[in-house]
Formats: structure tokens, C-alpha cells, sequence
């Protein structure tokens, strides 16, 4: 579900190998921050390649175009260190995923006007409301290519970080090129300056949003 992408020049890491334990979701469902644990991991001690490690774009700049606030994921990278102490044998490699879309900070939000409701049908019991950003805009997605720059400066020599997925021009999934066509959300996203040709370019350029990455393998889903 997935296509790597990195410089023929660049010492990549070499890719996870083996089945990736999909991480924190929880919140997506049941709402609030993404919370990582290596519960389901040690339960099955020596079957898992890698994990992913879930952060959210809230989590991470809170402030508008402030520093870096990377607790989530250093703590998490602290817990991956001694597994892998204690499982020689077969330690977790780690791959990247930030929530953009819905999990934006309210500062991104508002570039470019106020936040979009949107409406997610999730079964005829189970709507979920939520907002976005203009995640097509250029503006927004500078600011996005700019928390990449400054995560790629921190992490792209960390070892255990060996793949990034690139979540720029997301929505409501962590896949960029998945946009619902309900009624709820694409009418809304048009009503709001949601096009074709700018989605189009958010993808062909979400790539060159995160060459700062050099070391770690980005992956497209």
C-alpha cells in the first residue's frame, strides 16, 4: 500500500522488513491524541519488524510556526531503545507517520480562513464531525514542509527511525490520496476552494515537502 521514495545519492537506511505493527489508531475512532505503546509488541515478542510511531501535527507545533515540541515522540523512541536492548535478536525498526488533515493544529486550520466542517460517515450511528484546513493551499502546505524540515533536523540521524510517511495533502485518512466524496466533506471542501488542479499539485509536490529527509526512506501510501 505503499511506494518508497529517496535520493539514489543518499545512505539510506535499509527499509523494515517483516510485519509492521500499525501503532497508535485508537484515537481516531474514539478521538483525542494518538497514545504509543509497545503493549501489542511485547504480547508477541519477536514477530514484529517495526511499529509505527503516530504523532499529530497538534502534538507536535501547537503554536503558530513555533519550535518543535517532540515529547511524543522521544519518549517513544526511549521505549523502542531498551525493547530492542532486550530483544537482540529481533529489534523494532521505526516508521514516522504525522497526522496532518483533521489532526492539525487550529493555528494551520486558519490559514487562508476559518476551519471547515466537515462531515465523515462512519455507518448511519456513527458520524463524526470533524475539521480541516485548507490543506491544498500553498500557504498551508509550507507550513506543514516547514514542521518536516525541522523533524528531518532532529531525526533523520536517529537509526531506529528508518521510514517516514509522507503525509502532506491528507484529510481525514492517513492516505494523501484518499478524499471522501460524501456530500458532508467534498461539498463542503469545494464551497471552500477545494480544486482538482490544486489537489493535484499538493500530491506531485508532497514529496519535495519532505527532502529534508535524506537518511530515512519516505514512503507514499
Amino acid at each position: 500500500d505503499a511506494f518508497p521514495f529517496f535520493p539514489a545519492a543518499a545512505q539510506t537506511r535499509p527499509p523494515i522488513r517483516g510485519l509492521i505493527s500499525m501503532g497508535a489508531y485508537h484515537f481516531v475512532g474514539a478521538g483525542g491524541q494518538p497514545v504509543n505503546t509497545l503493549k501489542e509488541i511485547r504480547a508477541k515478542s519477536g514477530v514484529f519488524g517495526g511499529i509505527v510511531l503516530v504523532a499529530s501535527w497538534q502534538q507536535l507545533q501547537p503554536v503558530a510556526n513555533g519550535p518543535l515540541r517532540s515529547t511524543v515522540i522521544d519518549n517513544f523512541l526511549a521505549q523502542v531503545h531498551v525493547y530492542n536492548s532486550h530483544h537482540p535478536e529481533r529489534p523494532l525498526g521505526i516508521k514516522l507517520r504525522v497526522w496532518n488533515g483533521f489532526m492539525a493544529p487550529d493555528w494551520a486550520k486558519n490559514i487562508g480562513g476559518a476551519p471547515i466542517d466537515v462531515i465523515e460517515h462512519k455507518g448511519l450511528r456513527n458520524e463524526k464531525h470533524r475539521t480541516l484546513g485548507r490543506f491544498w493551499s500553498p500557504a498551508y502546505r509550507a507550513a506543514y514542509a516547514n514542521l518536516q524540515t525541522m523533524l528531518a533536523a532532529k531525526y533523520d540521524s536517529e537509526p531506529l527511525i528508518r521510514e517516514v510517511s509522507i503525509t502532506q495533502c491528507m484529510a481525514l485518512t492517513a492516505e494523501p490520496f484518499v478524499v471522501s466524496t460524501a456530500q458532508g466533506v467534498m461539498n463542503r471542501l469545494r464551497a471552500h476552494g477545494f480544486t482538482d488542479a490544486q489537489y493535484r499539485d499538493c500530491l506531485e509536490n508532497a514529496v519535495s515537502d519532505y527532502s529534508a529527509w535524506k537518511q530515512s526512506r519516505l514512503v507514499l501510501s
